[in-house]
């Protein structure tokens, strides 16, 4: 299908192509963050509406993939405050994993010693606990790492449904209006004559909703500003004009019970019609106007039920026409399971036919264990024993990433037996090796005894003497843990029964952590 592609966005189109919140694509505009750098996601400003050119929109996105450069003895790049905050918003301020919605942070899907980069679509926000495991590659398996990018996956999501019903709510409104002129004509039918009080009174609800959401539209519009003479300097959009026609009319519909919905009916489908023209849109060819097309959004509109003319004439109607699915010849199921392509449905619309690409569903010998299906012993992790697998995840093998390579902890450290990361082996696969963060096996003083190893009563209870610990150790304890308090069985005296408190020793105090063991 030959149509085209908008090359300037509106603020909240520009979100959703970048995956992001307009508040974030806002601070983006307005500062640099990048440190040394001063580059801003560029916009134009029109009327008071923000704009934003595709090509620049992707430029930036690129941009913000590439490494970020760090402050001079820093171990990774700054984060911005407003990228933390689109990550804690993003998952609603709790661990999508285990929903603990205290401590946490910003982690990195692949790690920042690789990437150097703070790009949204990287990080998700998680507990201590759940940070310490993706990023501990001793432990983190795959399954650890399909879960977070699941997780991430859904939550982006998410973000991107409100963002869209936002930015279709002006759909919403046009398809509403829709709907009360196709339930007037359905209260007209006699052939529902017994119907009718039912159905009209469903259309007089919609003209409420209609009514209000219009009323409430027209109050929340920017007044337009004043020149020297008092004038308007810009005349009403032609949404404000369309809202305050379908608000009168609902307000007369309201008093007249009687012939009310079809006089509401004819006055909102010309104000339709109208705001179409003023706004050089159309009926969308393909769903007539209505928006909905096969039970879902119209693809073609996206279910605004409307497009720009031009657009419009671009369509060929017979792009949405459904062909059988070459890969499973239209019996929707392939080697056992719902075909990838068709999704088990066996056919889809001709536009899509293109993207398929047969060859890629050839089966070939798995590249990195050269068809035998075993590697080191082991079931080759990439065809899991098969031997062969599909060509589309055979291209996507990156065997470098199997190479062993010295081990990075070992190479800052020296050799050591009880290395974390490689288990005295000295060397790690690749894949596994670019996961590391050296920072995190960097040792820090324990926060609890300040790096003395000693507490009152003897070793440090955090640190078991040392001192101090890997950083990955000091991030994952929840140091209220160590708080001290009052002991729960004298109540803090340090005696019970005329005796020294035998829970605390006569001390009336102790570690938080303490009380949870007491009988």
């Amino acid at each position: 299908m030959s149509t085209r592609t908008p090359t300037r966005l509106s603020e909240i189109e520009g979100a959703i192509h970048l995956r992001m919140t307009p508040n974030l694509l806002r601070d983006l505009s307005a500062r640099s963050v990048k440190f040394g750098e001063n580059r801003k996601l560029a916009f134009i400003e029109e009327n008071g509406v923000r704009w934003y050119e595709r090509a620049e929109l992707e430029a930036f996105d690129k941009y913000l993939q590439e490494p970020w450069p760090k402050r001079a003895g820093a171990q990774r790049p700054n984060l911005p405050a407003s990228i933390k905050r689109e990550i804690m918003l993003e998952a609603s301020g709790a661990c999508p994993i285990c929903t603990h919605d205290a401590s946490g942070e910003a982690a990195h899907i692949e790690p920042v010693a690789k990437t150097l980069s703070h790009h949204p679509v990287n990080l998700i926000w998680l507990c201590p606990n759940h940070h310490s495991m993706v990023d501990n590659v001793a432990v983190a398996r795959n399954v650890t790492m399909i879960t977070v990018k699941v997780v991430k996956e859904l939550l982006v999501e998410r973000k991107l449904r409100l963002l869209k019903l936002e930015h279709t709510a002006v759909a919403g409104f046009l398809q509403l209006i829709r709907e009360v002129e196709r339930l007037t004509h359905l209260a007209s039918d006699h052939a529902l004559a017994e119907a009718k009080a039912g159905i009209e009174a469903i259309a007089n609800i919609d003209v409420a909703t209609l009514g209000k959401a219009a009323a409430q539209f027209v109050n929340a519009a920017t007044a337009p500003k004043k020149g020297k003479k008092g004038k308007a300097k810009h005349k009403p959009e032609p949404l404000q004009v369309l809202a305050k026609k379908v608000s009168k009319s609902a307000t007369r519909a309201g008093r007249n019970k009687g012939g009310g919905l079809a006089e509401f009916a004819t006055n909102a489908v010309d104000a339709r019609s109208r705001f179409l023209v003023d706004s050089g849109l159309v009926d969308c060819p393909i769903c007539s106007g209505q928006g909905v097309r096969k039970g879902m959004d119209c693809a073609a509109c996206q279910g605004d039920g409307a497009v720009g003319e031009e657009f419009a004439s671009r369509i060929d109607p017979a792009d949405f026409n459904d062909v059988d699915c070459p890969i499973c010849r239209g019996t929707g199921q392939r080697s056992g399971v719902d075909c990838p392509e068709c999704g088990g449905e066996g056919h889809f619309e001709r536009r899509f036919l293109e993207r398929v690409d047969p060859g890629a569903y050839e089966e070939m010998d798995c590249p990195l264990c050269e068809g035998t299906g075993k590697r080191h012993g082991d079931d080759c992790p990439e065809c899991h024993g098969e031997r062969q697998i599909e060509r589309r995840f055979a291209e996507r093998i990156d065997l470098s990433s199997y190479d062993y390579v010295d081990c990075p902890l070992c190479v800052e450290r020296g050799y050591d037996p009880d290395c974390p990361i490689c288990d005295g082996n000295h060397q790690i696969e690749g894949r596994y090796a670019d996961r590391v963060d050296l920072a995190d096996y960097r040792n820090v003083d324990c926060k609890l005894c300040e790096g003395s190893g000693r507490s009152e009563h003897g070793d440090c209870p955090a640190c078991g003497g040392e001192g101090g610990m890997d950083r990955r150790v000091y991030d994952n304890i929840e140091w209220s843990r160590w708080d001290v308090v009052d002991c729960p069985k004298c109540d803090g005296s340090g005696q019970r029964k005329h005796a020294d408190c035998r829970h605390c020793g006569g001390e009336g105090r102790m570690y938080r952590e303490q009380t949870w063991y007491l009988d």
